[in-house]
């Protein structure tokens, strides 16, 4: 009799078993009582004490944290970093280690996450094909994204809010007529903040106006770095459909901090004032990108720490209950961060 016969009949996770054998505080009532009847049904007789010791020490249960293609500009984002260093302290708090893979093919998963050694996987990004989630079936997972129909639990980062958040503010800022720059249309977290922008600013009475590429494809390759000239070449382009709007919007919401940043550049370079019949709002608070410029924008904060800490609770909810329910979405609230005011 193993411990995967027991998870099997009590319908908990391999590593819920392993938990309560050992007497974690973490496991819940229900857990605990489900696993000690099958235990009983099956005749399973634990290990001594010092065997349950020693393997518990070389199985320390195992996470991984899968990142999936659409989401290159990641890697230029402290909210990013905030979101990894909130899972992986979470996580070390019950006992468990994580493991963090960027995966664009079946080659690229650990061999831990195609060997079953680990209890249960994190998965942002986009969408990475059926040949890597038919490899993932059945291990308990999370999403820390905004798209739909996948397998496992949601943890959305609330994007259609910081649509709202950025509509409304500008709306009460006194802004009639508003507008949105984006240059990464391809990215599906960008484009729900946009769209949902748009539908509040023409709820609310006001013309909004959309400069969007049809690409960024040319400034981004996965795993490589950004190619800063293609990229303000594209933001430039923007930029300059904005300025040529005979009747161009005075209020501009640019989906996230880093392009903001390169809006400001291009702007400041043509002799732009800022501040002055003309705000923008930002999101992702990336402090080390707003620090420079001057007036500071606006920005909205979407709460990494809070998902990351949350995608770990609601892991381990889908490891002690595999026969749960998997259409569960949660979403984080963002929050407006004001700007400055020119005097």
């Amino acid at each position: 009799m193993s411990v995967n016969d027991i998870a099997l009949k009590a319908g908990v996770s391999q590593a819920t078993v392993s938990k309560v054998i050992n007497n974690y505080p973490t496991v819940s009532a229900e857990s605990v009582a489900r696993v000690r009847k099958a235990m009983r049904e099956l005749n399973y007789e634990p290990l001594s004490r010092t065997r349950r010791v020693k393997e518990k020490s070389e199985q320390v249960p195992l996470v991984a944290l899968l990142i999936f293609p659409g989401k290159y500009f990641q890697d230029y984002r402290a909210s990013f970093v905030k979101m990894i260093r909130s899972i992986e302290e979470s996580l070390r708090e019950k006992g468990m280690d994580l493991i963090m893979a960027h995966v664009s093919r079946v080659e690229d998963l650990p061999a831990s996450v195609r060997h079953r050694r680990v209890q249960g996987v994190i998965l942002q990004g986009g969408d990475p094909g059926e040949d890597v989630l038919k490899e993932l079936k059945d291990i308990p997972s999370v999403w820390v994204s905004s798209h739909r129909g996948q397998a496992g639990n949601s943890l959305l980062g609330g994007n259609e809010d910081v649509g709202r958040v950025a509509a409304e503010y500008l709306v009460s800022c006194g802004h009639k007529r508003l507008g949105v720059i984006n240059t990464m249309s391809e990215d599906p977290v960008l484009v729900v903040r946009c769209r949902y922008f748009q539908f509040v600013a023409e709820n609310a009475g006001c013309q909004c106006r959309m400069y969007v590429s049809d690409s960024h494809g040319e400034s981004w390759s996965h795993g490589e770095d950004l190619d800063m000239a293609a990229f303000e070449k594209q933001v430039d382009e923007q930029v300059s459909a904005f300025l040529a709007d005979k009747n161009r919007p005075t209020g501009i919401f640019v989906p996230v901090d880093f392009q903001l940043a390169m809006v400001y550049r291009i702007l400041q370079r043509r002799g732009v004032q800022i501040g002055k019949n003309l705000d923008f709002i930002g999101s992702d608070e990336e402090k080390s990108v707003l620090l420079g410029l001057y007036p500071r924008p606006a920005t909205i904060e979407v709460g990494p720490t809070l998902i990351g800490m949350q995608a770990v609770k609601e892991l381990c909810w889908r490891m002690e209950n595999l026969a749960g329910d998997s259409r569960l979405r949660v979403s984080v609230a963002p929050r407006l961060v004001p700007g400055e005011k020119l005097s």
